[in-house]
């Protein structure tokens, strides 16, 4: 985050790998004196209890329970057998808490 809010330009949003790491971010972008969502759109992943009471309240991506012990299974079937490489779709479900938070952010495709 440090190298992100040093750049030339700003990003308008960060997409976290899971909430602790949101929360972390939070931090820093406080202490760059830059304000979510008005500067910079922070958006969670996994969406723990939590991420429903800090301020502000942030956009969450929801995976449904089980996703990690089934990633687990995964990568042990891929790591002792020869099988070849296989992907595995995971249904996520994106809970807008606050939805100015994330209308800043310009998506690129």
């Amino acid at each position: 985050m440090e190298k992100l809010l040093a750049g030339k330009r700003l990003p308008t949003a960060v997409m976290c790998s899971n909430d602790m790491t949101r929360l972390e971010y939070f931090t820093k972008v406080y202490r760059a004196q830059l304000r979510v969502p008005d500067n910079l759109s922070v958006i969670g992943f996994d969406d723990i209890h939590m991420a429903r009471v800090t301020i502000p309240p942030s956009p969450q991506s929801r995976c449904p329970a089980g996703v990690g012990g089934a990633a687990v299974t995964a990568l042990r079937a891929h790591v002792e057998s020869t099988v070849p490489h296989r992907e595995y779709k995971i249904d996520t479900h994106l809970v807008v808490r606050n939805p100015p938070a994330i209308r800043r952010a310009r998506w690129k495709t």
